[in-house]
């Protein structure tokens, strides 16, 4: 059975933080504090910016999905097929063949 670890980040006003960084305590089972731990260590970086840049990194995928969902609302398969029919036919140049 996994217990979960809690981890309490420090709030601003405690350590004189601008007011931009949030305390949020968080409840982790302890396979995943290992894990989390041992990754952090790899990286060279506290468990606190483990945390941030990888709540950074999956909000700008889901932000980056919306963005190209929004985009694709003003799209058409035919702009499409009309697009990809001014692709030049023939031999792949050299340089642009794939692996």
């Amino acid at each position: 059975m996994l217990r979960d670890k809690k981890i309490i980040f420090p709030f601003a006003k405690k350590n004189n933080l601008p007011s931009y960084f949030h305390g949020q305590p968080l409840r982790l089972p302890d396979s995943l504090h290992r894990n989390l731990k041992s990754a952090a260590e790899a990286d060279g970086i506290s468990i606190n910016q483990f945390i941030s840049l990888a709540v950074a990194e999956k909000l700008s995928a889901l932000q980056t999905y919306d963005i190209i969902a929004e985009r694709a609302k003003g799209s058409s398969r035919d702009a499409f097929l009309q697009a990809m029919s001014l692709v030049p036919q023939g031999p792949v140049q050299e340089g642009d063949e794939l692996p």
